[in-house]
């Protein structure tokens, strides 16, 4: 109806005009540039919107669309439309002004249509941009510490392509790690007290067994509770029991030296009573390890220049009130990390000697593990 209206109200606008024109042809008197003759001339530049109340919108081309824009510019509520829609241009009710005044509307009208394409252009960038960026994330994702840390709930990571093999070991396994130099590279441990050097195969469907070592303690021939590779990933590190005076750590060296034996067993015995349960380096420039025990103490040991000494030092005896399970060192300071069965985390500052926080949660600790990227996050397995 706005339409028709409109096309009326023009074709009124035509029928004076073309009375204006008969009388400056009769008149003697001419016209001056401002009187809407000169500006007259832009008219039949333009497509009537009689032609299109007839039906005739379809076929009208898309870039003259901004032609049929009225006097007065109208709000428009979709503007990525009007570079492309054809036939839905609004029409405004103010037909009969001069046509000067309709040309400087229409090219306002072109240059607000140009912006709003150049701004639709622009925010479709910005969304492929956008996407691009999900994609990219998606992808930095699939690693598991990215993983679990941008999950504000707990998360259940599964494994959809396994291969089993046989362990080689006699009796049931007690650990495995992973050799921080060498990737296809790992160990397991087991209660029979051998420990089995593996190497994973090219394309990841098994792994061959590459040495076995007996690590079992001289004395009562207990198994390794926990081993840790060195940084280098030339040894691996085995801890016992602290009872009936047997060794509480052992060296294994992996190259095969004449003359030497492959394992050995530290001397000192820092440990009071009960299993260490817990043994790792933690990521720092000076080398050391630190052990976790049933004596609710936790152990730093630091090298020394002489072959397979360290020294041990007690960081901590009496801040759990049962069994230290697992201890762990942050990388952005040298925190060593400790959770035990009386359900308390405790991130103790081995420079200044004392503790630097405590948690306690509702279940037993078993494990912890830093984040390496975030120093207020850490994994703690309950049990």
């Amino acid at each position: 109806m706005q339409l028709e209206e409109a096309a009326k109200r023009l074709n009124d606008s035509e029928t004076k005009l073309a009375r204006l024109r008969r009388q400056d042809k009769v008149g003697s008197t001419k016209s001056s540039p401002g009187s809407g003759t000169k500006s007259a001339k832009v008219e039949p530049r333009s497509t009537s919107p009689i032609h299109l109340s007839q039906g005739s919108t379809r076929n009208q081309p898309h870039s003259k669309t901004e032609l049929l824009i009225p006097a007065v510019i109208p709000k428009v509520s979709q503007p990525t439309k009007l570079a492309g829609s054809s036939g839905k241009a609004p029409v405004s009710s103010s037909a009969h002004t001069s046509p000067s005044v309709s040309s400087q509307s229409i090219s306002a009208t072109k240059e607000k249509g140009d912006k709003s394409y150049r701004t639709s252009s622009k925010q479709e960038v910005e969304l492929q941009d956008r996407g691009t960026k999900r994609k990219f994330e998606q992808k930095e994702h699939k690693e598991l510490i990215p993983l679990v840390r941008t999950s504000s709930s707990p998360s259940i990571i599964r494994c959809y392509a396994s291969n089993h093999i046989s362990s080689q070991h006699k009796r049931k396994l007690r650990s495995l790690s992973l050799c921080p130099v060498n990737d296809q590279l790992f160990v397991t441990s087991a209660l029979d007290g051998i420990v089995n050097l593996w190497q994973v195969q090219a394309n990841g469907s098994g792994a061959s067994l590459l040495s076995s070592t007996d690590c079992a303690s001289p004395k009562q021939r207990r198994w390794p509770e926990d081993i840790a590779w060195h940084p280098e990933g030339n040894s691996l590190f085995s801890v016992y029991s602290a009872d009936s005076g047997d060794s509480q750590v052992s060296v294994l060296n992996l190259n095969r030296t004449q003359g030497k034996a492959r394992v050995t067993f530290l001397e000192d015995k820092p440990h009071v009573k009960g299993i260490i349960n817990s043994i790792v380096f933690p990521p720092w420039e000076n080398t050391c390890f630190v052990t976790g025990g049933s004596d609710h103490a936790v152990v730093i040991w630091k090298e020394t220049d002489a072959e397979n000494v360290w020294k041990p030092r007690a960081l901590h005896r009496n801040m759990h009130s049962s069994a230290v399970m697992g201890v762990a060192g942050m990388c952005q300071k040298q925190i060593i990390l400790s959770a035990g069965a009386d359900k308390r985390i405790v991130g103790f500052d081995a420079n200044v000697g004392r503790a630097e926080f405590k948690h306690q949660i509702e279940s037993k600790c078993m494990s912890v593990l830093p984040n390496p990227c975030d120093f207020n996050l850490f994994m703690v397995q309950a049990g």
